[in-house]
């Protein structure tokens, strides 16, 4: 076992010994799950019974073992029975059961087997738990993660041919794609994400290239090392080569000159392309969408659904992000404080029916300003409502009642202040969308106003708007 202390395998050294405590923990202890489980037959009362060139009574481990040829003879039919699958196992990939799969699957596989970051890092996540173990047994891993089901297995060799069949028709060269095609191994990979994209420069120029097989989103890597290395040359010259001799490259790329070697063979940096037909599923699976290589723009667009199931994901980004603050414009930093007032709206309530309306509410305005002044405003009043001060509010076209409010606090959030103060009870009902119109319209009159035609009152109104978006602004730096 090959352990490196590096999450980036372009800088892999496969000499490195592995360090006598992982050996003790992790080396041959473990029971190898992942080949077990993905070559275990199962009933054929399970799967219909295939009829040849009917693709859609064939298994996904009868899709992945066709020819490249015959996947694109037939490629649109067989795209049509893979969309339909990925649709049906749309449940399966969101549930608790399938992520605790994966996480098995990342820990039982043999470590020089994970090809990208998200497969090291759950790996060294999962391996941490076993540490005090001397072996680790099938029944630690069942109570750990749960029994391995039959829909689990077969979600997963669903999102290995997904992957595989993308490779058919990803570059708009036939050659590079059968090269690529022929080379792939299933199940090399586990988490289906787009890796980051790492240049290593020098004075003298050079860009060092991966040299795990390439799988999953590495395509798309292939297509932005391409990028990156016109420009390096562009600015720098050519690139210098700088081939690790530890590597097979056969199996990976590596651009040298003006010229890049895919799979073992080599085309010059213009001829390589993204092909316009390449498959795109309609389907979001999770742990394929790169969130980090949105805008923060893009981000605020994201459907409500989407960013519930993604949460996680994308929070990261905006902390990664805030942690940046120092290289964004003063226009991003507005839009990211934007974004994650907008993300905190997701999980406010026990409510989704509030969550989305809030949500949605925001995400409706396009004045970042506007935006965070809002939500400022609309947790006042859904605190009102909670505590019973109103009886109703309107946000996004939908009235909600006290009754339907429930807003998630931490335990020290809750505790109510020893004086509580009287609070007038204000009018029945709030129109939030009302208030918030009011205040996008003086906010977009006084940005597209000369300042000449100002006037007393929308001075007053804007300076009180400012400072109250500048006390929000400031609790948040």
């Amino acid at each position: 076992m090959i352990i490196s202390s590096s999450h980036s395998f372009s800088n892999l050294n496969l000499t490195t010994p592995t360090s006598n405590l992982m050996k003790k923990h992790i080396s041959s202890n473990i029971v190898s799950e992942s080949s077990k489980t993905q070559k275990e037959d199962k009933t054929d009362s399970i799967v219909p019974k295939k009829i040849e060139g009917d693709y859609s009574t064939y298994s996904i481990r009868e899709l992945s073992q066709l020819s490249y040829s015959e996947l694109k003879e037939h490629y649109n039919e067989i795209k049509k029975v893979l969309e339909e699958k990925l649709k049906a196992a749309k449940d399966v990939f969101y549930s608790d059961s399938f992520k605790n799969y994966q996480k098995r699957l990342a820990l039982t596989m043999p470590y020089t087997q994970l090809v990208n970051n998200k497969d090291i890092e759950v790996y060294s996540q999962e391996q941490s738990k076993f540490l005090n173990e001397e072996k680790i047994t099938n029944k630690m891993l069942d109570k750990e993660y749960g029994q391995i089901t039959y829909e689990n297995v077969q979600a997963q060799e669903l999102l290995n041919f997904k992957d595989k069949f993308k490779i058919v028709n990803f570059f708009d060269n036939d050659e590079i794609n059968k090269a690529i095609f022929d080379k792939y191994q299933d199940n090399a990979q586990i988490y289906y994400e787009e890796p980051e994209i790492t240049i290593a420069s020098g004075a003298n120029g050079f860009l060092s290239a991966d040299a795990n097989i390439i799988q999953g989103t590495d395509l798309n890597k292939i297509l932005n090392s391409i990028k990156n290395a016109k420009e390096f040359i562009a600015e720098h010259g050519r690139i210098r080569e700088n081939n690790n001799p530890h590597v097979d490259y056969s199996k990976g790329y590596y651009i040298h000159g003006d010229k890049i070697t895919i799979a073992g063979k080599t085309f010059s940096l213009d001829d390589v392309h993204k092909s316009a037909y390449g498959y795109k599923s309609e389907e979001k699976i999770p742990n394929e969408t790169d969130y980090s290589s949105y805008t923060i723009k893009e981000l605020r667009q994201l459907p409500f659904e989407e960013v519930k199931q993604n949460y996680d994901e994308i929070l990261k980004v905006v902390k990664d992000a805030f942690k940046n603050g120092n290289d964004l414009s003063e226009e991003e930093k507005r839009d990211l404080l934007a974004l994650k007032v907008q993300l905190d709206a997701v999980h406010y309530t026990d409510n989704d029916d509030i969550n989305l309306a809030y949500y949605n509410r925001l995400k409706s305005l396009d004045d970042p300003k506007v935006l965070v002044w809002s939500n400022s405003e609309i947790i006042k009043k859904m605190d009102d409502l909670q505590k019973g001060y109103i009886d109703s509010l309107i946000i996004n076209n939908s009235t909600f009642s006290s009754n339907e409010i429930n807003a998630k606090q931490k335990e020290e959030d809750k505790k109510e202040d020893t004086k509580i103060k009287e609070h007038e009870k204000e009018k029945s009902q709030v129109d939030l969308d009302s208030l918030i119109n009011n205040v996008s319209r003086m906010a977009f009159k006084v940005s597209n106003t000369s300042e000449n035609t100002y006037n007393k009152e929308l001075i007053e109104s804007y300076s009180k708007f400012i400072t109250q978006y500048n006390e929000v602004k400031d609790s948040f730096v």
